[in-house]
């Protein structure tokens, strides 16, 4: 028995899955075309009940070497929260859905049974139909169909965040996983350096105090590999958490380093600003929105006029016979005509319009803050790989020749060495930076708002069309 109530259960849950995946196909597929538009990115193309089979893809991908666009992909297979918000698509859906259904009849039965046994029973039977509600279902669908359209525009920018997000935590793993590998260098420079104090200090050639200041830099290098670790370690738990990842497959293996520059000067155009509007997602979701608002004050304009009007007919079943006849209710609009639900749309719509304004300025200066932090990101790279690198070496090579002839102490030397280090470090910090600012640029030109001003910069918009596209249109009946 309870074999059979778990095959039972189980077929209810796949028929159910089912059907929510094939009420989403449609704008799935939409979805995918919203995104090619805009950028090289390529979501699943199979139903979601079948996006289990995407594990040997993920599996093979992660067999090679990790890349960002490898890692973007492995993310958009495998994202759990992206694949939540596909099937929120199915919201949108289901009230569009609902909104076009016909009303359902009233079936209405009725006995009375007189208190004298000799008097026969009376039966009353009707049905009855809302005919305002069957005549104002294409209406609601309408208005219901461009919130699907909006919702595909909110589940498109989710998926450039994601691809994102992937580039900007792969870029500052690969800057982290630097960081360590400079933090481990330098420590078995100190190491040998300490050693080498050692053996000048037992040979009489230098003072205690230059062996304690050594032994005290060594372990400040101890130290920062310990720190650099440890942020190398939170970078890569954060990509595992992006792509989905848990148990042996977050065992895989960067490929390479984070790459200088490119030789030729980023090329940022005049109608940077013009390409950051065309391809807004904020500013397209908006307008559906704007859209939807619209149909729905229309609709509520015309509800709160037409009467609540019920059509049917009635039947009654007298001692020996039965009558038949047409039946009609009608709801006078005296008092209620819906104004309530006429002034919150013309609020909401007026609301929409300012914030459209809003974000299309939001948009062109998140353009413009990005045009400049990528212009100004590259050329710090440069000036540190060209110019501060090639001069704290060469600090360091005059300050070591002076430390060997004995005409600087070994406090200098040191300095000169951190201030080496640092310079690497900041190169580190550089490319993380430009690369990220890249992104940035890039993030903006396919339609999405990114951090690109302040702190944190997020420039958020479109994340609150969730409750609006969860909502369905309101009236009165």
């Amino acid at each position: 028995m309870a074999n059979i109530t778990d095959r039972a259960l189980a077929l209810l849950l796949a028929l159910s899955g089912g059907c929510a995946s094939h009420a989403i196909r449609e704008d799935v597929d939409a979805t995918r075309e919203i995104v090619r538009a805009r950028a090289d990115l390529e979501l699943v193309d199979r139903d979601p009940e079948r996006w289990q089979d995407d594990e040997p893809a993920v599996r093979e991908l992660l067999a090679q070497p990790l890349t960002m666009e490898s890692a973007v992909r492995i993310a958009l297979l495998n994202n759990r929260d992206l694949r939540a918000e596909l099937y929120e698509l199915g919201i949108a859906r289901a009230q569009l859905v609902g909104a076009g259904l016909l009303p359902n009849p009233i079936l209405e039965a009725e006995a009375r049974i007189p208190e004298d046994q000799a008097e026969p029973v009376q039966y009353d039977i009707g049905l009855a139909i809302d005919l305002t509600a069957l005549v104002l279902a294409p209406l609601r669908a309408h208005a219901a169909s461009a919130r699907v359209e909006a919702a595909r525009f909110r589940t498109a920018g989710a998926v450039l965040d994601l691809a994102y997000r992937v580039r900007l935590a792969f870029v500052r793993y690969q800057a982290s996983a630097q960081t360590l590998e400079l933090a481990q260098t330098a420590l078995e420079s100190f190491a040998a350096s300490l050693e080498a104090a050692r053996a000048l200090y037992a040979a009489g050639n230098v003072r205690e105090l230059d062996v304690a200041m050594e032994e005290a830099a060594y372990e400040q290098a101890r130290i920062e590999v310990a720190r650099a670790e440890l942020e190398m370690l939170d970078d890569r738990e954060r990509m595992n958490a992006l792509l989905g990842l848990y148990g042996h497959d977050v065992t895989w293996e960067p490929a390479g380093r984070l790459p200088d520059p490119p030789r030729d000067v980023l090329d940022v155009d005049e109608a940077l600003e013009r390409r950051a509007i065309e391809s807004s997602l904020e500013l397209a979701w908006t307008r559906a929105e704007l859209e939807a608002v619209g149909r729905e004050l229309g609709l509520a304009r015309t509800v709160g006029l037409v009467p609540d009007v019920e059509i049917g007919v009635h039947a009654e079943f007298d001692e020996e016979r039965w009558e038949v006849g047409p039946e009609v209710a009608i709801g006078l609009p005296i008092f209620s005509q819906g104004q309530g639900a006429v002034l919150a749309r013309e609020a909401e719509l007026e609301s929409m319009r300012e914030r459209y304004v809003g974000i299309a300025i939001a948009v062109r200066a998140s353009a413009r803050a990005a045009r400049n932090r990528a212009l100004t990101a590259e050329l710090l790279a440069r000036r540190t790989r060209e110019s501060l690198l090639p001069a704290r070496t060469r600090v360091f090579e005059q300050t070591l020749l002076l430390y060997n002839a004995m005409q600087l102490d070994v406090f200098r030397l040191l300095e000169a060495r951190r201030d080496q280090i640092d310079a690497a470090r900041q190169y580190i910090d550089a490319l993380r930076e430009y690369w990220q600012a890249r992104a940035t640029l890039d993030q903006v030109l396919a339609g999405r708002l990114a951090g690109t001003i302040g702190g944190d910069g997020d420039l958020e918009s479109a994340p609150s069309s969730r409750s609006r596209a969860t909502r369905t249109a309101e009236s009165p009946h």
